[in-house]
């Protein structure tokens, strides 16, 4: 009886740790493997649970330019795709999708969900930020000018950032008013802010690596400790461990931080493409890496960014991946 028991509890928690595994998202917005006259290979949005290893499965609509992906407050029911033709929902998992903007919103290139607000959504776009107060019903343009993404400050949500062409703009009031901040650089591609020490921003430039701010945005500091590349699309912290940090960009291979980001060291053992566009850390296990390339689908590494290995999406342009807890 207490050996049966044993079992029994053992699949218990063997049945409860796989149900917690978040599930991992991946954008494409093209593939290698098009051949002209023959069905279009499927692009947009693309999920698997990691237990999955290879196996992903595809929502949402087919054949789009699905730039980012982001969630909102509802155990993996409402989804948002941000695509080239507007900004798609929905509210039943994958089962049905709305586009949410009209024909004035397009080339959306990232969507954010105020994480203590699921009402407020701002879009990323070639043509500025909108901002929406009711779930993406109805949109606001609040600032003009190319705009790769939109963070929330996790220790106040009226407190935003953005990377843009013009560099790096800042929002206090939820997003009415935009500012610069005192980062000179232009072409900002995506910031990224430490999980638990907010006045620490980093951004990742094109042509101008990688910058740093330790007092929220007030002034910058080039980060160069072995940093040997200019451009840069992603950063990543693990959030169980935040002084382990990841780095990606054009023909950079991944780049590997211990030390908070003051420091880098390139690590690419495994990978058959130097080309990465977005990282993300599985947040229920400290070490597992996902990694968007360009042309080679998704890698993960399972030992903290040493060595990566491809686990499908093959020939695809993804980017970006996220993950979403169950």
């Amino acid at each position: 009886m207490t050996k049966t028991l044993s079992i029994v509890l053992l699949l218990c928690c063997l049945s409860l740790a796989v149900a917690q595994e978040p599930t991992v998202y991946a954008t494409v917005i093209s593939t290698k493997l098009f051949i002209v006259g023959a069905p279009n290979p499927q692009t947009g949005l693309f999920y698997q649970k990691p237990s999955e290893d290879t196996v992903w499965h595809h929502t949402g609509a087919t054949n789009i330019r699905a730039n980012g992906v982001a969630f909102g407050p509802s155990s993996g029911k409402k989804i948002y795709i941000a695509s080239g033709n507007g900004l798609h929902k929905t509210t039943n998992g994958g089962e049905s999708w709305k586009i949410m903007t009209g024909w004035e919103i397009t080339e959306v290139l990232g969507v954010t969900v105020d994480p203590r607000n699921g009402s407020n959504i701002f879009i990323s776009s070639a043509y500025g930020i909108y901002r929406s107060t009711d779930e993406g019903t109805t949109w606001k343009h609040v600032y003009r000018g190319f705009v790769s993404s939109v963070r929330v400050d996790h220790s106040n949500s009226s407190h935003l950032y953005s990377s843009t062409e013009d560099g790096v703009i800042e929002s206090t009031d939820g997003g009415n008013i935009w500012k610069e901040t005192s980062l000179s650089v232009k072409r900002i591609r995506n910031m990224r802010q430490h999980p638990t020490k907010a006045n620490i921003i980093f951004a990742a430039t094109e042509d101008n690596g990688i910058y740093r701010s330790d007092n929220a945005g007030k002034t910058w500091v080039k980060v160069e400790a072995g940093v040997d590349h200019a451009t840069f699309y992603t950063i990543a912290f693990d959030p169980s461990n935040p002084d382990l940090v990841y780095a990606g960009g054009f023909a950079t291979g991944i780049y590997r931080s211990t030390d908070g980001g003051r420091s880098w060291k390139r690590s690419f053992q495994g990978l058959l493409v130097d080309h990465i566009h977005s990282i993300v850390v599985d947040p229920t296990k400290s070490g597992r890496v996902y990694a968007a390339t360009i042309g080679d689908g998704v890698y993960r590494s399972d030992d903290g960014g040493i060595t990566w290995r491809n686990v499908g999406l093959k020939g695809s342009q993804v980017w970006r991946v996220a993950t979403q807890e169950n």
